[in-house]
């Protein structure tokens, strides 16, 4: 099933402090059952901190609101990496509320057509390898498995991702 009515938009300075929050909501909807909650509270503050979010977007790192029906559903965060041609996916998270209706897909494919626009060969992103719903999803929209990486995150804590590619070259 495919939304017609999804979109996305830019997110503004000002709007920070409202995806902080709206991160902290989906991680512990979505990571509870798959990293302890003492590791949730870490990654939030690591990757999700208002004065980070702040600095990828005067680096420019593109963060956007996923919107269907009007209705802010989620949020995703990428930039270019020029010299490998690779769109780097560093977020795509959806409320649990908006997961199963085909926003995902449709916002991979919005995704890969960006990336062909700005001339990558690629686009790639790590998800946690006991993801098993957003494995199937990158799957079902062409991205393989290309690699398994353990990253020290520090305070004890690790982050166990698979590194997904998809090929933009065969991927229509």
């Amino acid at each position: 099933m495919t939304p017609m009515s999804t979109r996305t938009r830019r997110i503004a300075p000002e709007e920070i402090p409202a995806v902080s929050l709206l991160a902290a909501r989906i991680w512990n909807e979505c990571y509870a059952s798959i990293i302890s909650s003492e590791q949730i509270t870490y990654m939030l503050g690591k990757m999700f901190g208002e004065r980070l979010i702040g600095e990828e977007l005067r680096a420019g790192v593109v963060w956007e609101y996923i919107i269907f029906s009007e209705t802010i559903a989620g949020f995703l965060a990428c930039s270019l990496d020029r010299p490998s041609s690779t769109l780097r996916l560093h977020k795509l998270y959806l409320l649990s509320e908006f997961r199963g209706r085909g926003l995902a897909q449709e916002t991979l494919r919005s995704i890969a057509d960006q990336a062909r626009q700005q001339h990558a060969t690629s686009v790639s992103l790590t998800v946690n390898k006991r993801n098993e719903r957003a494995l199937r999803a990158y799957e079902r929209a062409g991205f393989k498995i290309v690699d398994d990486i353990v990253t020290d995150i520090g305070q004890g804590f690790v982050m166990d991702d698979y590194v997904m590619r998809l090929n933009l070259e065969i991927a229509r």
